[in-house]
């Protein structure tokens, strides 16, 4: 029959004892490996695609190095930004700071503090005395 030759239908191997089949498998230590010769054109190919892929990576590599520098850029303008602005304010609070001090320091200001808390007056004219200095030539 038609099974009786094809090993994957061969039950008879899974048998044991005396009902084994007398014909053994065939073995595959007389099965030759040749070595596959690879001609020209395949290494072309080969070292075509290796060096597309080389090329790719280094395309990749640069660009992403492009990009980070794009964003470090960003990222130290932003700061630059910010210090400018703080320096912005800095600079109104100084002058704010300068007028108050300009209207604390008035002379009116300073008149009225010393009357008050130091307890000082204003000279009156008979406690002035000039003094003339005598011009040598």
């Amino acid at each position: 029959m038609f099974f009786e030759k094809n090993l994957a239908y061969d039950l008879s191997l899974f048998e044991t004892g005396a009902h084994k089949n007398q014909n053994p498998i065939p073995s595959t230590k007389n099965i030759l490996n040749f070595p596959v010769k690879r001609n020209k054109k395949t290494y072309l190919k080969i070292s075509r695609l290796l060096s597309i892929l080389l090329a790719s990576f280094i395309v990749l590599l640069f660009s992403v190095k492009i990009i980070n520098g794009q964003i470090e850029l960003s990222e130290l303008t932003q700061q630059v930004y910010n210090i400018n602005r703080s320096l912005e304010e800095d600079k109104n609070t100084e002058t704010q700071l300068k007028i108050k001090l300009e209207c604390k320091l008035s002379l009116s200001d300073i008149e009225h503090y010393s009357k008050k808390n130091l307890k000082m007056q204003k000279p009156e004219n008979d406690q002035i005395e000039y003094i003339r200095v005598s011009e040598d030539k």
